[in-house]
């Protein structure tokens, strides 16, 4: 099967698996909050095959907006009682319902998040100078209540019709 290739393929293509540093500098924001926004850091990683460098920024921004609208809908918003799996497909997202406390954040929480950390580190298959798969290597930091949670791994990606679209994962979470 083509796609479980593609997760193989790239699974093994990163080279340095450390978290990376603190991001950008929190920019204002211009909501009604206090609170700083913080953007997600959107990284090419590891490319195999041939892909000129438009096309790998251009697939690995792509890739990133995928998983910030994830991060965004399952940790960080204010109401992740539904649609916390955006740009996953119908598959992924009843295994990651199934899976809720790795791939959502289930406690309660009033209102959105602001993380400490939001980045991506997206490897990339190419064939015939077009990409045609992805892994992207997420980190993420956000508090809840008294300390602070982390969420690292990997997000599989294809491209389709609709765009980048998760068809699995390999999560871990924990306490910072």
């Amino acid at each position: 099967m083509p796609l479980v290739l593609t997760a193989a393929l790239l699974s093994g293509c990163t080279g340095d698996s450390d978290e990376p540093d603190s991001g950008p500098t929190p920019a204002p924001s211009a909501g009604a909050s206090d609170a700083p926004e913080v953007v997600t850091t959107v990284k090419v990683g590891t490319v195999t095959g041939r892909l000129p460098a438009a096309k790998r920024k251009n697939a690995a921004d792509q890739v990133g907006d995928v998983v910030d609208r994830w991060y965004d809908a399952a940790y960080l918003g204010g109401d992740r009682s539904t649609g916390a799996w955006p740009g996953f497909t119908k598959g992924a997202a009843a295994e990651a319902r199934h899976d809720q406390d790795l791939t959502s954040e289930t406690g309660s929480q009033d209102g959105p998040v602001t993380p400490g950390l939001k980045a991506v580190r997206v490897d990339l298959l190419a064939v015939r100078q077009k990409p045609a798969g992805a892994t992207a290597h997420v980190f993420l930091r956000y508090p809840v209540g008294d300390h602070a949670v982390k969420i690292t791994g990997r997000l599989f990606l294809s491209p389709s019709k609709q765009g980048w679209q998760v068809f699995g994962y390999d999560l871990a979470r924990g306490n910072v």
